[in-house]
């Protein structure tokens, strides 16, 4: 199960993985200081974009139903001119916004402070189709982050982020013994090419 929590802002490409393959089997409220320090990267050179907002959904929101869903409106998600729509082969239950509850550093876990909701993706089992979701954005925006956790050893395929700007793009996250917290991002400015959508796919073992 994968979790996440973005941030994005209205080209050479700068990515943010976090160095050192994140912060291996670190626990909800755990410090997180590799994924943390990915994430000031991003946010520094985001900010130099320009005028634009930084936005940040954290799946807090007074409006976004907890539970399976096969879709996500901006105003549900309380960020206006961003949409969730489902990816691959996801059905609708497949994608969830639930509680940190007892999940483990393995099953993932919410890490927005004093928060406790966070999307979640049940990844597929061998041979079924690609799972996962698409951030549709009504302006396109120049970057994208966010934190990932439970992109452990136990995921049977590979957790695939990718855009196209101009350039179709596509990154794999790293996989943490344990599980754990990672911070991945990107912008794309130079070029002054902009992303409508993002996918985040959770990929089948033999797909």
């Amino acid at each position: 199960m994968i979790w996440l929590c973005p941030v994005f802002a209205k080209g050479a490409l700068l990515t943010f993985p976090s160095p050192l393959a994140g912060d291996p089997g670190a626990e909800e409220g755990d410090p997180r200081p590799v994924s943390d320090a990915a994430a000031a990267a991003f946010d520094s050179a985001a900010s130099l974009l320009g005028s634009q907002v930084l936005n940040t959904l954290d799946f807090e929101h007074d409006s976004i139903p907890e539970g399976s869903f096969s879709s996500l409106s901006s105003d549900q998600l309380g960020v206006a001119g961003i949409s969730i729509l489902p990816a691959g082969g996801s059905d609708g239950d497949d994608t969830s916004i639930r509680g940190s509850g007892s999940y483990s550093p393995t099953d993932g876990y919410n890490t927005t402070l004093a928060g406790d909701l966070m999307l979640t993706i049940e990844e597929a089992g061998p041979g079924e189709p690609d799972v996962g979701v698409t951030f549709e954005f009504a302006t396109p925006v120049m970057a994208f982050g966010a934190y990932f956790s439970g992109v452990d050893t136990g995921v049977f395929g590979e957790v695939e982020v990718s855009f196209d700007g101009g350039i179709p793009r596509a990154f794999t996250l790293d996989v943490l013994s344990g599980g754990g917290v990672q911070f991945w991002g990107f912008t794309e400015d130079s070029y002054g090419l902009a992303v409508s959508e993002i996918t985040i796919l959770v990929k089948s073992e033999f797909n």
